[in-house]
């Protein structure tokens, strides 16, 4: 479009809006002028005093009819020549009195207002006529959309009543049979179904165990296919029984919100062909003895199809050929691997009749496929499935396993057009649609861990807000679910006073990495008694700062545990009480040794030479046991949560330092590596004895499993709002299921060169484990086998200024012992 095309639309509309304003100028003034002269030429001034009333019609008209604008300029005129032409002194504007200018403002004023509201009126009166068009309109559409649900309803209801199977609904915990289509009246042989409960109904399916797998579908949700299931049924109401099998789906029928209200029955009735399938496997059987005149056939068409058996095998679609019958002739080796097939199956194996039967073609709601909607029997009646006509089935492969195929497939024909068998390709779906399944299964999982009240779940925000709790939760703490989501509640009332400042960690925590570890902690209910709790979380929104936590009610654990580590301390305690004794005299014999009268005989130097070397090996063993005995005491206090954390500002790096140093004046044949980052400071609030006890446990480890001539390799990073720190050995490394299991207690991995453990309790890591985590940090081991391993922990750094920690230190908060009740 040129310039002058779009420029000159722009020039018409200016031209058409001065017209308009034109022609509103001069009605505005022709109407005032007009009234002016009449009254002038008649003399109606000052004879009626409210003559300028007439006026006000002028200005009202024109309001109605032009618009706002022209009602104004009428409004201006009309005073103005009223006051020049008719007020005296007449043709001047000189107003003498000051009740004159208030009498031609108050008219100027009342006529410009009555244009204004006249406009108004007129703009809502379009208003409320364009609204009562949108009503009519829309009243149009919902008569529509209920005809349109009416018609449906009767679409359903009639699809049910002529479905090719019996269809039964029923409601409610009891079962009531709610509708039952022809079909099923005729399978039961009675009318009277609807309204009677299952056990009612059929009584005799009680002890079959049938009702109580409805009431497992109800209950959980959990759909049932049953195929070819046996049941014994009473058809004729005389307590004869007769078998009978039948492929049938128990579906729950779920409500808007979710919640089940009956189960959806859907069954087909397949005696005869059970019954038919077992006279085919007894012709097969009769068979066998054909098969050697057949085979010389098979020969002659193995020969005529090698080209096209190259051609398939190299194909990564799975392919079969079938004959008339729909018998496999041919697989290739993609469908094989596909079913899980050896490459010399029995062929008999891929006869219709046996692959339908392990393959147990089904849609994808679960449902078994009509035997005519079958793949190879839709070929074989001449139909091509390819394009929009392939069909999505759920089968099973030859081991069992389900998977998900897209099939495609069309017939052969010989020269006179007549079907001789069919080609079906099959593609595996089953990785893209169970993903889709697995999202809808997770998101109904995830409700029912909320709806099912096992744990407490709560989503608030870190404020202490909260807008989503279950009722475990709300049961937990003693409160109803309207008094914690008031907007007056704070989550902060149910923690404990004690607890504030490792809350306010774990906030951090939360805050700086999207999730907070399971952590014990304690909460107050509304009574005033505390709640031992094992609580995690994760953050929802960034920007919110809402999170999602979830609570478990610890207090009978705690209970158990604290007999349990009440027994193991005492124990512990009774054990360390000998061993101290027993070391002391050892310590005494060697000091006697040392002390006794020399020179001796050869023979008692020999004698005393050996005492000597076992009271020192028993030094040892003592000492071992000792140390395992601490361990216990150690892992005891723990899980008592009765140790306590000397916490105070520290700096990161000189711990670590110190710590290799200690190593490495141990160790003098290893070396040990360290890396450090660029900051001399890495700020912690934490208990430096145990930190370093951490690290030396991962140093021990690592110089234990990890080559003499190997570095072991040690380095501390800084990562946002936490401090990394990694121990890297060269050792033979670890297992998966090793990584998993190397935090519990008392599990050990053996060193190199050994078959078992060392001696040790396989505590070192899991007390490690617990010391990090009351730092409100977190464990990790990274190692695949051969390649070394590594172990690492995390800290929160502190974020307070050097100075402000100086301050506390100063005041008297410099260390504070928590303890964990």
């Amino acid at each position: 479009m040129s310039t002058l095309e779009r420029v000159l639309p722009i020039k018409r509309n200016q031209m058409a809006r001065v017209l308009r304003y034109l022609l509103d100028s001069v009605l505005a003034c022709a109407g005032s002028l007009l009234v002016t002269g009449v009254i002038f030429v008649f003399h109606l001034y000052p004879g009626i005093p409210n003559i300028s009333i007439v006026y006000l019609l002028v200005v009202l008209a024109l309001a109605i009819v032009r618009g706002r604008y022209a009602a104004i300029l009428s409004a201006v005129v009309a005073s103005f020549s009223f006051a020049y032409f008719i007020v005296p002194p007449l043709y001047s504007f000189s107003l003498y009195r000051i009740e004159e200018w208030l009498a031609f403002f108050i008219f100027l004023i009342a006529a410009i207002l009555t244009g204004q509201l006249t406009v108004a009126l007129r703009e809502r009166a379009e208003q409320a006529n364009r609204r009562e068009r949108e009503t009519r309109l829309l009243y149009e559409v919902v008569r529509a959309t209920s005809r349109e649900a009416e018609a449906a309803r009767a679409r359903l209801y009639d699809l049910l009543m002529q479905a090719p199977a019996a269809m039964t609904i029923m409601r409610g915990l009891e079962h009531r049979i709610e509708f039952v289509n022809p079909l099923g009246l005729r399978i039961r042989g009675r009318a009277d179904l609807v309204g009677k409960t299952a056990r009612e109904a059929t009584p005799e399916l009680v002890e079959q165990g049938i009702l109580a797998i409805m009431d497992e579908v109800y209950m959980t949700g959990t759909p049932f296919v049953g195929t070819e299931f046996p049941v014994w049924i009473d058809r004729r109401g005389d307590g004869v029984l007769e078998e009978a099998y039948y492929n049938f789906v128990y579906q729950p029928l779920r409500t808007a919100q979710g919640e089940i209200e009956g189960i959806l029955v859907h069954s087909v009735a397949v005696t005869e062909q059970v019954l038919a399938r077992h006279r085919v496997e007894e012709l097969n059987r009769q068979l066998e003895a054909e098969k050697d005149a057949l085979r010389q056939a098979e020969r002659e068409a193995q020969a005529r199809t090698a080209e096209l058996e190259a051609i398939f095998e190299a194909m990564t679609e799975g392919v079969i050929v079938c004959d008339a019958r729909g018998d496999v002739r041919y697989t290739n080796a993609a469908y094989r691997s596909l079913m899980a097939l050896e490459e010399d199956t029995d062929p008999s194996l891929l006869q219709l009749d046996k692959r339908m039967a392990w393959l147990n073609f089904r849609d994808l709601e679960g449902r078994p496929l009509p035997k005519e909607q079958v793949p190879m029997l839709r070929v074989l009646r001449g139909e091509r499935l390819s394009g929009t006509h392939r069909m999505d089935a759920l089968c099973h492969t030859y081991k069992g396993e389900d998977i998900i195929l897209n099939i495609s497939g069309a017939p052969i024909r010989d020269a006179a057009g007549q079907i001789e068998g069919g080609v079906q390709v099959f593609r595996d779906v089953t990785e893209r649609l169970r993903l889709q399944q697995q999202l809808q299964y997770s998101e109904r999982k995830l409700r029912t861990l909320v709806e099912s009240n096992i744990l407490g779940v709560v989503v608030a925000d870190v404020d202490g807000r909260i807008y989503e709790i279950n009722d475990r939760a709300a049961q937990m703490v003693g409160y109803s679910k309207d008094e914690l989501l008031a907007q007056t509640f704070n989550w902060q009332r149910l923690v404990h006073p004690d607890s504030y400042a490792t809350q306010a960690q774990a906030t951090k925590t939360l805050l700086s990495t999207g999730a907070l570890p399971p952590f014990e902690g304690e909460y107050l209910r509304k009574d005033g008694s505390r709640l031992p709790v094992l609580a995690a979380g994760t953050l929802l929104d960034q920007e919110r700062r809402l999170a999602l936590g979830v609570i478990l009610d610890m207090s009978e654990q705690k209970a158990a545990e604290r007999r349990k580590q009440e027994f193991l301390s005492m124990v512990s305690h009774e054990l360390r009480t000998p061993l101290t004794s027993i070391m002391g005299f050892i310590d005494l014999a060697l000091l006697y040794s040392e002390l006794f009268p020399r020179p001796l005989s050869p023979e008692e130097e020999k004698l005393m030479g050996k005492m000597e070397t076992g009271l020192k090996r028993a030094v040892r063993q003592v000492e071992i046991e000792t140390r395992l005995v601490e361990e216990l005491l150690e892992v005891s206090r723990l899980e008592m949560h009765k140790f306590e954390l000397s916490v105070q500002p520290e700096n990161l790096v000189t711990i670590v330092q110190e710590t290799v140093a200690n190593q490495q004046q141990a160790a003098r044949t290893r070396s040990i590596e360290l890396s450090l980052p660029p900051d001399e400071v890495v700020p912690v609030i934490a208990d430096a004895g145990r930190v370093g006890q951490v690290l030396t446990n991962y140093l021990t480890n690592a110089l234990k499993y990890a080559p003499v001539d190997q570095v072991v390799s040690v380095r501390l990073e800084v990562k946002a709002s936490s401090a990394r720190l990694s121990v890297r050995d060269q050792g033979p490394g670890l297992t998966p299921e090793q990584q998993q299991r190397v935090w519990e207690r008392f599990y050990q991995v053996a060193a190199p060169g050994r078959q078992g453990p060392d001696g040790g309790l396989g505590l070192g890591l899991a007390i490690a484990k617990a010391i990090v985590e009351q730092h409100q940090g977190q464990v990790g081991v990274e190692s695949a086998p051969g390649r070394g391993s590594t172990f690492w922990f995390t800290l929160p750094i502190e974020v307070s200024p050097v100075k402000d920690l100086i301050g506390m230190e100063e005041s008297g908060g410099t260390e504070v012992e928590r303890e964990k009740k």
